[in-house]
């Protein structure tokens, strides 16, 4: 079921309303679907009641409204002006007690209505308490009274809400030098100096030991046959000799099958003990056989078939029937106890029947058509294969020349396809999964050929260090198991890894997968990354860092006591990244009236958006209020609020530490989607998603911060 909720914007508008004190109180209010989809241009429902007291107080005044919704999803109404169902509006005594607004709503445009809130009016309406008075004509001023003795303290407020922060002020002169500090911790090692010059070369050192002998090549091409020698003469035909004595009886053959006994089945059913007509037979089979229908099946067919009937009706129908001409019937002994009898269709065009490894028939879809007329020309192909995989098939295979023959490579469990040599030459598989079956097709075969394949797995080792915290305080994980320093993972070649980190608090962290720094785009993933198609050896270096200047997403910054935000996103080392603002607002992205393209088009820096609206700000909400914030603060770009949305499980506990608003609902960033819309994201959906220019969604400003 679709639900509708309602963003309210209540607008006390008394100095355009109250000119002529007629009593009403403006009112809007943004009605959007819980999607965040505006409801827009459609009739709603409104119940609106004062309440005096308390949010659950007595209703001095109660109407309704029907109105439409606008493009913005925007509904407009004067309280005081509806359709009244309790009290009378102008008799509300404003200067007694506190009074709240109570909103319902039916989406639907009826009367059926839901609560949507209740909001205490902070503010007297002073022109309808100026209404109820008397006269407004200000008298003469009268003469300054005695001062009266003091009153007792009254008890301390509600603390208010924290304002926003004040204009920097003026810098003040600089005072005396202080007394000299204590010393500070040690800084960080500087950067490795220039290499000094080679030294002169020492003396050659011993001979090493002789290397493990490398695995064995592919076979090399066999040489040309030689050519055929001169044939000799023929030698003289000798005389007939005289012919030899008889040689003795030999043994008596094996007795052969059985024959056919030449009788019908109904003739072998009468043997049996039977009685009956054909009828009667055919009657009898198909109460063995239900699922038979003689008008179907062919009633002669089981009545005079030799040979196959024994007196058990099965023996007539379970042997499989061949769907076309060349299909195959062959017995399998292995499939139950009793065998059971299996056809094989017949072979396409120019494939061959073989036998498995199974001791099956099967045909070979490969063209190997051999024929015995003398000028038929054959060549041969051979197939090898290293340790842990396969090819199929395999050995020495002969080819009708101008044929083709496909070859099966089939990697071992674990196991990738680290290179195939055809006729002792690499071939580039680069483009191909290694980790799955792999086949290659020779074309036009006109001469000796030779295919190989190399199986191998991959290793990736992670180096981890510890600057300033114990190896206690963080976590890397391999899957599901966490490792240690030194730990090595070996894997198919072609294949992936991944892993991901836990950090302590001011923990920074720099992360290398050989030379190349991956830190930014592992904590951009949520402080995990997965290496793919590893072809080589690898080496993943970790080093945790944690000092004062160093962060991990989800501290406050600068401290805890003072904080300024959250931080959202780190850089390699930890000591500069973006921080998310404690609190947020909403607006429109812009108010132009003809919408286009303006060209804020960066995805990972805002700031750069921010700069093409600079000199017509005002006409852009959205970034004025994220600018609002003070020096430093800009409307994220796109890609940066997806990263904060994909950490804000990191982020929440700090937000929620230092009472900053939670992140829930739309929010705009600002990279443009197209002329008519906005890349934003619904927090819900961890997404990102365009939105209408025009719209009203929320604001959350950040800012770059660097130790």
């Amino acid at each position: 079921m679709r639900k509708t909720i309602i963003c309210l914007l209540m607008l006390m508008n008394f100095s355009g309303i109250f000119a002529q004190v007629p009593g009403y109180i403006s009112y809007q209010a943004v009605v959007r679907e819980t999607s965040g989809k505006l409801v827009e241009n459609k009739p709603v429902g409104i119940q609106i009641s004062i309440l005096q007291g308390g949010e659950t107080g007595t209703v001095v005044y109660c109407e309704t409204h029907a109105v439409t919704t606008n493009v913005n999803g925007v509904m407009t109404l004067l309280i005081g002006n509806g359709t009244v169902k309790q009290g009378t509006f102008a008799s509300i005594d404003w200067a007694t007690g506190i009074y709240f607004v109570k909103t319902e709503i039916d989406p639907a445009g009826g009367t059926s209505y839901s609560i949507i809130g209740t909001t205490q009016l902070l503010s007297v309406p002073y022109a309808l308490y100026a209404k109820t008075s008397g006269s407004s004509i200000p008298g003469p001023q009268g003469p300054t009274g005695a001062i009266g003795p003091q009153g007792p303290s009254g008890s301390q407020g509600l603390q208010g809400p924290q304002g926003p922060a004040g204009a920097s002020g003026p810098a003040g002169a600089i005072g005396a030098t202080g007394l000299q500090g204590v010393p500070g911790p040690q800084g960080a090692t500087g950067a490795i100096g220039p290499q000094g010059p080679t030294g002169p070369q020492g003396p050659q050192g011993p001979a090493g030991a002789t290397g493990a002998t490398g695995t064995q090549g592919p076979a090399g091409p066999q040489g040309a046959t030689g050519a055929t020698g001169p044939q000799g003469p023929a030698g003289l035909q000798g005389a007939t000799g005289p012919q030899g004595p008889a040689g003795p009886q030999g043994a008596t053959g094996a007795t052969g099958p059985q024959g056919d006994s030449g009788l019908s089945t109904y003739q072998i059913w009468l043997n049996n003990g039977n009685s009956g007509s054909e009828v009667d037979f055919l009657a009898q089979y198909q109460s063995v056989k239900p699922d038979w229908d003689a008008a179907v099946g062919s009633a002669a067919e089981i009545l005079n078939k030799p040979t196959l009937f024994t007196g058990n009706y099965y023996d007539l129908s379970d042997r499989p029937r061949g769907e076309t001409t060349g299909d195959i019937l062959y017995w399998d002994a292995d499939s139950s106890e009793e065998g059971v009898w299996v056809s094989l269709p017949k072979g396409n065009f120019g494939s061959i029947l073989s036998i498995n490894s199974e001791g099956k028939p099967e045909w070979v879809n490969i063209v190997q058509l051999y024929s015995y007329v003398a000028d038929v020309k054959y060549d041969t192909i051979y197939a090898s294969a290293g340790s842990h995989g396969k090819i199929s098939p395999a050995g020495k295979i002969m080819v009708a020349r101008g044929g083709i023959s496909q070859y099966t490579i089939t990697p071992a469990a674990g196991y990738g396809i680290d290179s195939l040599y055809i006729d002792s030459i690499a071939t580039d598989i680069s483009g191909i999964d290694r980790t799955v079956p792999y086949s290659y097709t020779f074309d036009d075969i006109d001469t000796t050929r030779y295919i190989h394949a190399v199986f191998a797995q991959k290793e990736v080792t992670f180096n981890i260090s510890y600057d300033g915290l114990s190896a206690d305080e963080v976590s890397v994980f391999v899957g599901d198991t966490k490792i240690g320093n030194g730990s090595s993972h070996s894997f198919a070649v072609g294949g992936s890894i991944s892993f991901s980190i836990e950090v302590a608090s001011r923990t920074g962290l720099i992360v290398k997968y050989g030379t190349e720094d991956i830190t930014k785009e592992l904590i951009r993933n949520g402080y995990s990354h997965t290496i793919n198609n590893v072809l080589e050896n690898g080496t993943v270096t970790i080093d945790f860092i944690k000092n004062a200047n160093t962060y991990a997403v989800g501290d406050l910054y600068p401290n805890a006591s003072n904080p300024e935000g959250v931080v959202a996103l780190v850089e390699s080392g930890g000591t500069k990244g973006i921080i998310l603002n404690l609190q947020e607002t909403e607006a429109v992205w812009t108010t132009t009236s003809e919408l286009a393209l303006i060209n804020a088009n960066d995805e990972w820096n805002g700031a750069n958006n921010t700069t093409v609206v600079a000199g017509n700000i005002d006409n852009y909400p959205a970034f004025k209020v994220a600018r609002a914030y003070g020096a430093g603060w800009y409307l994220p770009a796109s890609k940066e609020l997806s990263t904060i949305v994909k950490n804000y499980q990191k982020i929440a506990p700090a937000l929620s530490t230092a009472g900053g608003a939670p992140l829930y609902d739309i929010y705009w960033s600002s990279t443009e989607y197209d002329s008519d819309y906005v890349w934003g994201i619904y927090v819900g959906e961890e997404a990102l998603d365009y939105f209408y220019k025009q719209g009203s969604y929320k604001v959350r400003a950040i800012k770059v911060f660097e130790e």
